[in-house]
């Protein structure tokens, strides 16, 4: 007998060395502590099981039954004081009443992805095998397959758990989850981030400078304006030195879109050509994050949503309305929403598919009850209604979400042609060292050892107006004469750039992108930057080209001098104004014998004399 209790023994103990053997998966996943919060109401939960001391959780439920979801709903479990955990493993208790049933899941700590299934514009059938397999109105259990088992949670981070239907129904009945000590919750190490726009530091906007290992920027800077006929389109990882036909492999214009910091990294804005795109579609059926711009209407100071409850073509606003009226720029994720109305923000969240508002009158600012069920808006933003209320004081462009609503959405399409560096403007600068300088779509950083200056006349006097010095940005626009000390002759660089300055009103100087004949105007006279009529190099100024100053034939990104006949009325007219080696003391030119002959061959390149060939002479062509 004796011996059979020790065979009993015996064998028992070898089954537990089989379990332990075979069974070690499920003795792995043991080790971990486990927890299970247990769905009670649509926004509480009870929790089971071992939670880490000092953590809490948060539930909310937007559908009205505890643990179901209809398409649109969600719901969210917030967990606090997991800093120094990892989570390990996740299971829910769901199921599906139909075989229709679809829905995502999102997991974060911080803004680390733990997991994820499908998204809110794209749900995942309860039959997929992201989720259980096959769709079930039982509850069964849901494995979550992680993305990163092994991330620490850090201090000041929780743990968020987003379940959400796109298609009815799906129900969650708790959650449970396995985690374990991962090490330090200290904060790893920062990582700078800088921001460059074509070649310079760019802080507009206090964008993030300092991230977490593993972590994304948190704050992009105010968005650059286009350079030129290049629009911007986005932030890179790396320079994009010659311009390539195809987007970026990282091109990211949100935090969420950033890639995740690793060391010290520098982020590039892209600028790229492209090509205006419109469609017509509904606001429902926008559900992703982005950028819209949407078609309004000005009057007075006021600013309309160009809407039509109908959906039928040809009772949509124009398209041509956004250069008119400016850019209504509508941002969101999932149902939050805000709107830009030409830089100042705005707020609206969709609750299911209504927003409620409040307002006075039609004279009055909108309030805010709820932001989270509500909008904001400023004086003369007053034509917005997305209640489904009466419309008598918003006029007829009123907006409601209970019936379909169709708008223009204006947009970029078709892009080419990214660089992260735009190519330089090269000027030419012959001995005198004087030149003009003129570009409509550019703004020109001065490169060095070079000034550039405006210039304005006083009863037929001409003084320096504004100057540009060595670093400085010309404005788009603005026609100037450059003055480089560098050793001539030579060949200037200027970096284009964006401005924060306006072109100089007083200025008389003017400029054309293309050698074209300038208009003539009768009321004044127009002079060029020349050497006399002797090809003295003391003497480079602006002399009339053409006997009387009539207008002549400009070269291409060149700058001339309009001065009106008023100004000598009475006097002799000033033939010349002679730069004496400097700017500011410009000297007029009184003598006709000091007209230059300005002679130019066919790629707008000034020539001392005209060999056999076609020339232009004094803004005519002439054959020798």
């Amino acid at each position: 007998m004796k011996k059979t209790i020790k065979q009993r023994f015996f064998l028992s103990l070898c089954l537990l060395m089989l379990f332990s053997l075979f069974g070690g998966g499920n003795l792995a996943w043991a080790q971990g502590t486990t927890v299970t919060y247990k769905v009670s109401s649509t926004s509480a939960v009870t929790t089971s099981g071992t939670a880490p001391s000092s953590s809490s959780a948060t539930f909310k439920n937007t559908y009205s039954t505890q643990d179901k979801l209809t398409k649109g709903n969600k719901m969210t479990l917030t967990l606090s004081g997991y800093a120094g955990q990892k989570i390990t493993g996740l299971t829910l208790s769901m199921k599906s009443n139909s075989s229709n049933g679809a829905g995502y899941l999102d997991v974060k700590a911080g803004t680390k992805q733990l997991a994820k299934i499908g998204s809110s514009a794209s749900g995942v059938s309860f039959s997929n095998a992201a989720w259980h397999g096959s769709w079930s109105q039982s509850y069964v259990d849901v494995v979550v397959s992680l993305l990163d088992d092994t991330y620490i949670i850090q201090g000041g981070e929780d743990v968020v758990i987003v379940i959400g239907a796109t298609a009815n129904s799906l129900y969650c009945q708790s959650f449970t989850l396995t985690y374990e000590a991962g090490g330090s919750s200290e904060p790893l190490p920062d990582y700078n981030v800088s921001w460059m726009v074509n070649g310079a530091s760019y802080t507009a906007g206090d964008p993030s400078t300092s991230v977490k290992s593993g972590e994304r920027v948190t704050a992009l800077p105010t968005e650059p304006a286009a350079i030129g006929t290049k629009k911007f389109v986005g932030w890179t990882n790396a320079q994009i030195a010659a311009a390539q036909s195809t987007e970026p492999a990282v091109l990211f214009n949100t935090p969420e879109k950033a890639p995740a910091v690793t060391g010290n990294v520098t982020y590039y804005a892209v600028f790229a050509t492209g090509t205006v795109t419109s469609d017509a579609k509904s606001l429902s059926e926008i559900t992703d994050g982005g950028v819209y711009h949407i078609v309004a209407t000005q009057s007075a100071t006021n600013y309309y949503l160009k809407a039509n409850q109908n959906a039928g073509a040809g009772k949509r606003g124009s398209t041509t309305d956004v250069e008119e009226a400016g850019e209504f720029i509508l941002e969101g994720s999932g149902n939050t929403w805000a709107i830009k109305v030409k830089g100042t923000e705005y707020y609206m969240a969709l609750n299911g598919t209504n927003a409620s508002v409040t307002y006075k009158n039609a004279a009055a600012n909108y309030t805010v009850t709820d932001q989270t069920d509500a909008m904001k808006f400023v004086i003369g933003e007053r034509q917005l209604c997305l209640n489904g209320g009466t419309t008598s004081n918003f006029g007829s462009y009123s907006i409601k979400t209970t019936t379909p609503v169709y708008i223009w959405l204006k947009g970029i399409g078709n892009y080419s042609d990214y660089c992260t560096t735009l190519p330089d403007v090269q000027l030419s600068v012959g001995k005198t060292g004087y030149a003009t300088l003129y570009y409509s779509n550019f703004d020109l950083v001065v490169p060095e050892n070079t000034e550039a200056y405006t210039f304005r006349s006083e009863n037929g006097a001409l003084m320096e107006s504004v100057r540009y010095d060595e670093g400085e940005v010309i404005p788009a626009g603005e026609a100037v004469v450059v003055y480089t000390i560098n050793d001539v002759p030579c060949t200037l660089n200027f970096r284009k750039f964006i401005a924060n300055v306006a072109r100089d009103a007083s200025s008389q100087l003017a400029g054309t992108d293309e050698e074209v004949l300038i208009a003539q105007d009768d009321a004044c006279y127009f002079y060029g930057l020349s050497l006399n009529s002797g090809n003295d190099i003391n003497s480079v100024g602006f002399y009339w080209m053409v006997d009387g100053g009539a207008a002549f034939t400009n070269g291409a990104h060149k700058a001339y001098l309009k001065i009106p006949t008023s100004e000598f009325e009475g006097a002799q007219p000033v033939r010349g104004f002679a730069f004496k080696g400097t700017t500011t003391g410009v000297e007029s030119v009184e003598s006709s014998n000091n007209v230059p002959q300005a002679i130019y061959d066919l790629t707008g390149r000034r020539v001392s004399k005209a060999e056999k060939g076609i020339y232009i002479i004094n803004g005519k062509k002439v054959i020798k």
